[in-house]
């Protein structure tokens, strides 16, 4: 729940499927998400150091947006990591690689 951020029965119901039929069981549904938002939060992600970073951020960008790039003749290149966004420079222009759905959280599967 918490790493979905599901918050109320039908969040629950529209991501699992849970509570969708009847109906019935809607209150222990809510028994389970008021048990778990009152649990402390622990933090499950361990924070990566700049380093770490920028290396993963590296093989996913040779992995999974060099290829095809090069393909069409193109390439990339890392000009800076400030927080999440990861400035880079494709055919002379400064582009986020947000904009692709890419940041360094998901590129990481961390946050800063």
């Amino acid at each position: 729940m918490r790493e979905n951020n599901l918050s109320t029965v039908e969040d629950v119901t529209n991501y699992t499927k849970a509570g969708g039929g009847c109906g019935s069981c809607h209150d222990a549904i809510q028994q389970i998400i008021d048990q778990v938002r009152s649990e402390p939060k622990t933090d499950t992600k361990p924070k990566l150091t700049n380093i770490q970073k920028i290396r993963i951020i590296e093989e996913t960008i040779e992995r999974e947006i060099r290829p095809s790039l090069k393909h069409d003749g193109g390439d990339i290149e890392i000009i800076d990591i400030i927080g999440k966004p990861c400035h880079c420079r494709h055919a002379r222009r400064l582009l986020y690689l947000q904009s692709f759905g890419y940041n360094s959280e998901t590129l990481c599967g961390a946050s800063s």
